[in-house]
């Protein structure tokens, strides 16, 4: 089990000032997420590239992980305990309870809306559009709501959103990861 920190405490303990310091963070988020708002002097690791990244440069660092509320690095604390750090703390509550703190975040203007707003808007367009179109013109577009159904419940059991994924190779969201990697990813 990895210790989990909360902001202030990080806050107070090392200067957050200071990029690439003896500190590091590391957003396992999507890099569309992490284009759209961020903890600045962060680094953005998505979850899936973690093992496929080498940061044995950083291996004498205390590096701090964290998500947008926390359950992703969470669920994910054993492949992340096996990262090749001196110290590992998980940050608790995320993002969210970052600006609770009332730490400060940078935002990139650009950045469209997170993958998984998109994913509910889409959702919630074809449940809506099947429900109206079965009932106005044909009853066999009550598919459109059994599909947003079955993926819905399919992306939560698994954890896996098929259409998260497929909306990260949109054009929209490859300008922000593409944006996002020429500032400050690594």
């Amino acid at each position: 089990m990895m210790t989990t920190i909360r902001p202030e405490v990080l806050k107070n303990t090392y200067n957050l000032d200071l990029p690439h310091s003896e500190l590091l963070i590391i957003d396992v988020r999507e890099p569309s997420e992490y284009a759209h708002e961020r903890i600045p002097n962060s680094i953005n690791v998505p979850l899936n590239e973690m093992g496929k990244k080498d940061l044995s440069a950083f291996k004498d660092k205390t590096v701090v992980f964290h998500c947008r509320s926390g359950n992703r690095t969470k669920l994910n604390e054993r492949i992340l305990a096996n990262t090749p750090f001196k110290k590992k703390f998980c940050l608790d509550g995320g993002l969210i309870a970052w600006k609770t703190a009332g730490l400060q975040t940078e935002k990139m203007v650009v950045a469209p809306i997170d993958i998984m707003r998109q994913v509910q808007l889409i959702v919630s367009t074809m449940i809506l559009s099947g429900l109206g179109l079965s009932y106005f013109i044909s009853p066999y577009f009550l598919v459109l709501p059994l599909i947003a159904g079955t993926g819905l419940m399919v992306a939560g059991l698994t954890g896996f959103c098929g259409m998260a994924v497929l909306l990260s190779y949109a054009p929209w969201n490859k300008t922000a990861a593409k944006n996002c990697q020429q500032a400050t990813c690594c």
